[in-house]
């Protein structure tokens, strides 16, 4: 395994506030007065997109309402400094179109939080990265799907220009290893991922009311949790062999307060539109009947094609 950069705390909490402050302002000095220091530890990539990188971070940071109170303080303010310095170190990028972790708030501090993008980009592009490629796409209602875990293969149509979606029923994975040959397909039920949101330290503050609708992510856009969720868990057997991986998930707080269930299992509430669509699962994998040949046609609904998942 290649080394992932180690952390190092330059300045003391003392010595930090003698060149920055809080409030906006004090976000504005970090990443002016003290960028030379965050940046002494940033990999190869963050240092030569420096300034792109840190005008997106800026912005992500004083444009987030839910961080107001965590900019406020001392302890705030420190600790969106070290999350800065967790984020250069494994080359994450935090604001733009397609972030790889945004900031929030836990316990009055900041939390460096990885998207989805941000599990792909360290499984991929880190410097201790297993994979040459990882593809993770979620599967609405509606949509043409079919997959075969013994040939590794995944047949999956629908319109791209379709407005809007059907529900979201599970979402997939296809991973290709650093050798370029070695594929692994994976995939996650809807109804497995779910649990997650009742054991998410967010959910259950909107639960309590301690926050607003608008400040919870399960609340305001619940696929793109339910696709996160799955891209994290597909991407766990990864991590014993990737550091900046492993620490994603050390880091996130969902996992940090309720560890992830086993996933591997396909639970008995898999649709038997999917059990009838799924060819040559794996043993544990699920329940599968004996072919009636060695190439069994799956016969459609009324109305709609062979192969036809929804």
């Amino acid at each position: 395994m290649r080394n992932q950069p180690q952390k190092e705390k330059n300045q003391t909490e003392g010595e930090f506030f003698n060149i920055v402050g809080t409030g906006r302002k004090g976000v504005e000095d970090m990443f002016g007065k003290m960028s030379e220091e965050i940046m002494s530890v940033a990999v190869e990539s963050v240092r030569k997109m420096e300034n792109t990188w840190k005008q997106r971070a800026l912005l992500s940071i004083v444009n987030n309402e839910n961080l107001k109170g965590v900019l406020a303080t001392r302890k705030g303010i420190y600790s969106i400094y070290n999350c800065m310095i967790e984020a250069v170190q494994m080359g994450l990028q935090l604001g733009g179109h397609f972030p790889h972790a945004h900031l929030v708030p836990f316990k009055g501090e900041a939390k460096l939080i990885a998207t989805k993008e941000g599990y792909i980009f360290c499984s991929v592009h880190s410097q201790d990265s297993v994979l040459s490629s990882a593809e993770i796409q979620p599967v609405h209602d509606g949509e043409n799907f079919k997959i075969d875990l013994a040939a590794k293969t995944v047949s999956h149509t629908f319109d791209p220009g379709k407005n809007k979606k059907g529900k979201l029923i599970l979402v997939y994975g296809i991973f290709i290893g650093k050798d370029g040959k070695t594929k692994r397909i994976d995939y996650r039920m809807r109804e497995q991922i779910m649990p997650n949101r009742e054991r998410s330290s967010s959910y259950q503050a909107y639960k309590a009311g301690k926050i607003s609708e608008n400040q919870c992510t399960w609340i305001t856009d619940e696929d793109a949790m339910i696709i996160k969720s799955a891209a994290k868990s597909m991407l766990k057997p990864y991590a014993a062999e990737s550091e900046g991986l492993a620490m994603l998930y050390k880091q996130d707080i969902e996992s940090i307060e309720a560890p992830e269930p086993d996933m591997r299992d396909v639970t008995e509430r898999m649709s038997d539109k999917l059990d009838s669509a799924i060819e040559g699962m794996e043993p544990g994998e699920g329940k599968k009947e004996e072919p009636k040949s060695d190439q069994e046609t799956i016969q459609p609904e009324p109305g709609k094609k062979p192969g036809d998942l929804f």
